[in-house]
């Protein structure tokens, strides 16, 4: 996200109105009365192309570099990358007192 700043591809208003870390969402979650029972982040899976197409925007056919993998045929490489950017949260909310008394 630094990197690439307003091109980061998760940056598109108005659909996040909040980035999170794990601290920030957990805080968040116990003040409306959830526990966080797990944190992950989740990777993906693209190929080598998509990376380099994501770099090196449109210039990629002038490229020395991309043209010399394009003939290797390593651009269709699957690779796995986990950028920390997406993250999946389980909660559930929590009892408190009063409430255990209502059961």
């Amino acid at each position: 996200a630094r990197w690439r700043g307003p091109k980061w591809r998760l940056i598109h208003p108005p659909t996040h109105l909040f980035y999170f870390s794990k601290k920030t969402i957990t805080t968040f979650l116990k003040r409306c009365g959830f526990e966080v029972l797990k944190i992950k982040y989740a990777g993906t899976h693209r190929t080598l192309n998509a990376f380099l197409k994501i770099i090196f925007s449109d210039r990629r056919k002038n490229n020395f570099f991309y043209q010399s993998l394009r003939r290797t045929g390593l651009l269709y490489a699957p690779i796995y990358l986990n950028l920390f950017d997406i993250m999946h949260v389980t909660a559930k909310k929590a009892l408190n007192f009063q409430q255990m008394g209502e059961y």
